[in-house]
């Protein structure tokens, strides 16, 4: 891959992956009963893990020696997948939170009991 290639899809992916972690802060970190601290702090985790993944990208198509590479994408590649996770378990949730308000509220309007 050429060096412009490399940086497009470094940036795109890291956009990609801020918005995915964007997500999963909002509904995780943001209603928690963490101190303000706390919050800064998942914040600061979840920032940090989208510049690991960029950093794994460049890594993975630089020559950096492979003792030093194979270890940093061993770590990033786990990490993508504990967020990867944690996001799909987070819209899973949103999704049947979604879905149970939807059959309450056509329950209500069958029962005659109003909104």
């Amino acid at each position: 891959m050429t060096a412009t290639r490399i940086i497009l899809f470094t940036l795109m992916f890291t956009v990609a992956m801020g918005i995915l972690h964007g997500y999963v802060g909002w509904r995780l970190i943001t209603p928690s009963s963490l101190s303000k601290t706390g919050r800064r702090r998942a914040w600061l985790a979840l920032a940090s893990s989208v510049l690991v993944q960029a950093v794994v990208i460049v890594v993975q198509f630089s020559d950096v020696p492979r003792a030093i590479a194979d270890p940093t994408i061993g770590a990033g590649y786990f990490l993508l997948g504990v967020v990867v996770l944690t996001w799909s378990f987070t819209v899973v949730r949103d999704i049947g939170w979604f879905a149970t308000r939807f059959v309450d509220l056509m329950m209500r309007k069958v029962s005659g009991r109003g909104v």
